[in-house]
């Protein structure tokens, strides 16, 4: 049977209104996004981005055929298909507090176009990454307070170090090609210490986008040329080394570099503190000016 035959064929049925909702409430029900979040091995990357195409293509054939014929999106009611991410949501928000240390926990999931958190591998991470925060931050408290009072020091005491443990996250940008948000772990008490985390996904497929994606094949070229730009005209604008010159200076980015997109899509390459900077410097982040390639809807 030819195409026209099929086209032929497909005018001819038509489907009651109540079963195309009925398939198309149940399709987003059971949708399961086949996402890669955080992969930092190449390969995997490339695999993982042919395969998230030919999902989608597979998805548009689906739908098409759903609309057309009640006999197919019957036998289809219990497929998982391909969705959408669309925002980012609040899924835990509290405050514990003892006599000595306060928790606040402000913790992030991506929700697909149903509103659904579930299912998202990268809201797995976030949950692993955040429940071992606090874990590994309770267990550090609890070494201190011990080292604390053998040395010398009373309960008295230990309750007035006002000992802060907090978990946030920041959107960054957020569109119907990208989402990218931020989150940050931070302790506060004889020392302040923090870990931020970067997530930059593909709204269409969930896949975790890269500065190669972004930037194209010179990824690295580009990004360095414009680091080293912006350190030079910052250093000469203050009286003090705002960067390292000596063997910890900045050399080149890498394919684990830390970015996110800002709100005019531009891409903000993140060192962490101390990494190619003296503490004062705090985080330094350095915006390039490029375009950036937008993943296709």
């Amino acid at each position: 049977m030819n195409d026209q035959s099929y086209r032929d064929l497909f005018s001819k049925i038509s489907p009651s209104e109540q079963l195309i909702d009925q398939t198309k409430e149940k399709m987003r029900e059971r949708a399961v996004l086949n996402r890669t979040c955080r992969y930092s091995f190449g390969r995997q990357k490339r695999f993982f981005s042919r395969a998230a195409v030919v999902m989608a293509a597979v998805s548009c054939v689906f739908v098409v055929s759903v609309n057309a014929s009640p006999a197919f999106a019957a036998s289809i009611q219990n497929l998982p298909i391909l969705g959408t991410l669309s925002q980012v949501l609040t899924i835990r928000n509290y405050t514990e507090k003892t006599d000595n240390t306060e928790i606040t926990v402000k913790q992030p999931a991506v929700a697909d176009d149903s509103g659904k958190t579930e299912n998202i591998d990268v809201n797995a991470q976030i949950q692993a990454v955040v429940d071992q925060y606090l874990a590994d931050a309770q267990t550090q408290i609890d070494e201190y307070k011990k080292a604390f009072l053998e040395t010398g020091g009373t309960e008295e005491e230990f309750e007035q170090k006002n000992i802060r443990v907090d978990v946030n996250y920041e959107i960054k940008s957020q569109s119907d090609n990208i989402l990218s948000f931020a989150l940050y772990m931070y302790q506060s008490w004889y020392n302040f210490s923090e870990t931020v985390a970067y997530y930059n996904l593909n709204a269409q497929t969930g896949e975790e986008l890269t500065l190669q994606q972004l930037l194209g094949d010179n990824y690295i070229e580009i990004a360095n040329k414009e680091i080293r730009s912006q350190i030079e005209e910052r250093n000469a604008q203050s009286e003090y080394h705002l960067f390292f010159t000596d063997e910890n200076a900045f050399q080149t980015i890498n394919d684990q570099t830390k970015f996110y997109i800002n709100s005019n899509n531009q891409v903000v390459i993140v060192f962490d503190k101390y990494e190619i900077a003296p503490g004062s410097t705090g985080r330094p982040e350095f915006v390039i000016p490029q375009e950036i390639l937008l993943p296709s809807k």
